[in-house]
């Protein structure tokens, strides 16, 4: 004799309600960072402010390696020290590190500091005059990428902070094996994306690609 029809039914109801409820299920439903699609575009051609600061930088490294390395007044010389030390250190405490000593520069908004709405720097320029969120995020990347964590592993996240009535934001994720942080220039620590609910992905960029979120 099979099961009663009714008995399947709450076996069915008990194992949807399993799935839904496992962690990893749970953030897609709750968690923006997981309840969006996010699309992959090859064509970094619309984003000027990014491909140009990735050349100023390239440019400045040259002239900084070739001029400022071991003069203690540059600013970038406690950059240089902390990315010295942090060689060949687990990546945990390379994240924690490079966020917290970034997460120090002096916060200045690009029309006090340019006299424009949106500039984005290098690590250089951030460090000499100050910056805004992009920069923390681009002089982070910048960072982690010379202690050898793969572009391919990072991207700047641009996002609206839904506390901030879905004010404009910009931080880096960073994925680690199967988990995805985020460093901000609003917290000292290292978060996991899954434990964050206030940003709202709008798009997001490395090196190589851009994505868009749907």
């Amino acid at each position: 004799m099979g099961t009663p029809r009714n008995a399947w039914i709450g076996i069915l109801a008990v194992a949807l309600l399993a799935l839904l409820c496992t962690p990893q299920t749970a953030d897609a439903f709750s968690n923006p960072f997981y309840a969006r699609k996010a699309i992959t575009h090859n064509n970094l051609t619309p984003f000027s402010k990014w491909t140009s600061v990735l050349a100023r930088y390239g440019e400045q490294k040259t002239e900084h390696d070739a001029t400022c390395r071991t003069d203690s007044d540059c600013e970038a010389a406690s950059w240089e020290a902390l990315l010295t030390a942090q060689q060949g250190k687990p990546i945990a405490g390379q994240l924690d590190a490079v966020n917290r000593f970034f997460n120090e520069a002096t916060y200045k908004e690009d029309r006090d500091n340019f006299g424009t709405d949106d500039y984005w720097q290098t690590p250089y320029e951030l460090l000499a005059r100050g910056g805004d969120c992009e920069d923390y995020a681009i002089a982070k990347y910048l960072s982690l990428k010379r202690l050898g964590i793969p572009e391919s592993s990072m991207r700047i996240m641009i996002v609206q902070d839904q506390n901030l009535g879905g004010i404009m934001h910009a931080i880096l994720e960073v994925t680690v094996g199967s988990t995805r942080y985020i460093l901000d220039n609003q917290a000292q620590q290292v978060i996991a994306a899954s434990k964050i609910f206030h940003y709202q992905p709008i798009y997001a960029i490395n090196a190589m690609v851009w994505w868009s979120f749907v």
